[in-house]
């Protein structure tokens, strides 16, 4: 996070950089080599020509420039005040190249640079040479291999018209611009954009050299004027904000708009530092210094400060815990007046939950922000799954069984365990607990005689009310009569039934076949059984139906 704050007042640290700067900008300045008519007036500005006929001058640097790499060159010219046929001329040039003499021409026309070659030219030509098909305005042109005449394939670019007089005894601003990484160059008279150039230049212009010598010539011949060249010096401002932020962060800088070109120091770390808005990592507090230059040639500098500050947010919401189904958890941070953000919605320093999740909470003092986050999970009560209820022969046992999620299971007889084998009549409780709580269930157990049973082998169905039918009578012994047949003495079937139960009398053989009376005799039959213990008997014998 970061905030703003007004600026601190200018330190010793600035005072140096800006004093640093500004012996580096006119040490810089005094490493040219000054010929003919021109003159140093001052730590930044030279005449070119004096105020008188026939003179010739320029200023040479006396190192190369890279043209591997972006420069801005801002300079303020001055043309003199004569504007007339007779009176001012002739102009004053910006010169690329790849010796260090520049040879006297003689000729105003050819504004100091006519015959230099190899090079690149930038002429602001203030009188009209009808040798060179100058047009009548003061004009711009971009010239290589020092030759002026605009007929020629030699005027790469231009002539533009500056208007009908700039030797008006004003300092005009004028800017040169070199983007290496996309190879435009460009030049600004008075903030307005008037020549570009976009392409190569070593290749074309300079004989393939990657470097050059520059400088700026003039020239004056029967017409004439003082004219004049000064470097600007660069002015502080206080227009960028410093800024806070919470431990190291990436941050971008923002030199503002308006800007031709822009250098910041220190470089190291910075995405890019000649563009407006680099981004850099901070991992300390940093003053971050800007040179900028504007299109109106004003070079200003200025500085800012990154402060890193720890983040001293109290917050910790603990480890990761369990609720019991039904209960609810307060979550608190520790830090006080902060603005605090829950995943849940909820801006309050505390809240209460009852549900399972993640809480997250974010906590923002104004500078810094910490977050911090929380696993909820809710136990429930055990739960248990067990066998059904049960019946057991006499003289028998069962084993009775549960399961249980994560709990120990524990019987009514003591016994723990998913298990427990029982021979008696009764109720069997097995519970489970945990923290939250405890869970029972209960198993019926039944004890039947799954032996004893009676099959009559006489019945009269006489409808009296007794012993009218045939089957086996009623006993807890026989779960389920499966199969019931009524053979005659050849074999022949005179009734079935099945799945009746032994309760069901009126569903077994009353003595008749299809609704007639069967005479008094001996009768055969097949029954089969479903035990209560899960086993099939199958009898056979014979009846005697008697009236």
């Amino acid at each position: 996070m970061n905030t703003q704050r007004n600026k601190i007042p200018l330190g010793i640290d600035r005072l140096l950089f800006i004093f640093l700067f500004v012996l580096s900008f006119f040490a810089l300045n005094a490493q040219f080599k000054i010929a003919g008519n021109a003159s140093k007036v001052s730590e930044q500005c030279y005449d070119l020509t004096p105020d008188a006929k026939s003179q010739e001058g320029y200023i040479l640097s006396r190192q190369k420039i890279n043209l591997r790499e972006d420069f801005t060159i801002s300079v303020t010219m001055n043309f003199g005040r004569q504007n007339n046929t007779t009176s001012g001329a002739d102009g004053i040039a910006f010169v690329m190249m790849t010796d260090t003499v520049i040879s006297s021409s003689g000729l105003g026309g050819g504004i100091g640079y006519l015959g230099t070659s190899p090079s690149l030219i930038v002429e602001f030509d203030t009188y009209q040479n009808s040798d060179y098909n100058d047009p009548a305005d003061d004009h711009v042109a971009l010239i290589r291999n020092g030759n002026p005449d605009h007929a020629s394939n030699n005027t790469i670019s231009g002539p533009f018209s500056l208007g009908s007089n700039i030797e008006d005894l004003n300092n005009h601003n004028v800017v040169f611009s070199w983007k290496a990484d996309i190879q435009e160059f460009t030049v600004y008279f008075d903030c307005i954009k008037v020549l570009g150039y976009v392409g190569p230049i070593a290749g074309p212009f300079l004989g393939g050299e990657t470097s050059a010598y520059w400088g700026f010539t003039a020239s004056t011949g029967n017409a004439y004027n003082r004219q004049t060249v000064c470097f600007n010096t660069p002015t502080y401002v206080d227009e960028l904000q410093d800024l806070i932020y919470c431990d190291p962060a990436t941050v971008q800088l923002d030199g503002g708009p308006n800007g031709l070109s822009y250098k910041w120091t220190p470089e190291s770390g910075l995405s890019n530092p000649n563009i407006a808005r680099p981004t850099v990592t901070v991992n300390e507090t940093t003053t971050f210094y800007l040179e900028k230059i504007s299109t109106c040639g004003k070079i200003t500098l200025d500085s800012m400060q990154v402060e890193i500050i720890p983040n001293t947010i109290q917050l910790d919401l603990g480890a990761d815990t369990s609720i019991c189904i039904g209960n609810s958890l307060q979550l608190s941070v520790q830090e006080e007046g902060a603005n605090y953000h829950w995943t849940t919605g909820d801006t309050t320093q505390t809240i209460t939950v009852d549900q399972g999740g993640i809480y997250s909470v974010e906590v923002d003092n104004g500078i810094c922000k910490k977050q911090d986050s929380m696993s909820v999970s809710v136990i429930l009560l055990p739960s248990i799954t067990t066998s059904p209820d049960t019946i057991i022969c006499r003289n028998t046992s069962a084993v009775l069984s549960a399961s249980s999620n994560d709990s120990i299971l524990t019987w009514s007889d003591g016994s723990t365990g998913t298990t427990i084998t029982v021979n008696e009549e009764g109720s069997y409780t097995v519970s489970a607990s945990n923290l939250c709580g405890q869970t029972e269930k209960t198993i019926l157990v039944s004890v039947k005689n799954c032996e004893e049973f009676f099959i009559p082998n006489v019945f009269s169905p006489n409808h009296d009310g007794i012993n009218d039918y045939f089957g086996p009578t009623p006993s807890e012994a026989i779960q389920l009569i499966e199969r019931l047949a009524i053979f005659d003495r050849w074999g022949a079937l005179l009734y079935e039934a099945n799945n009746i139960t032994a309760n069901q009398e009126t569903s077994m053989w009353d003595g008749t076949f299809r609704g007639r009376d069967m005479n008094p005799g001996v009768y055969a039959y097949l029954i089969q059984l479903k035990m209560s213990d899960g086993k099939v008997r199958i009898l056979k014998g014979s009846v005697t139906l008697v009236r």
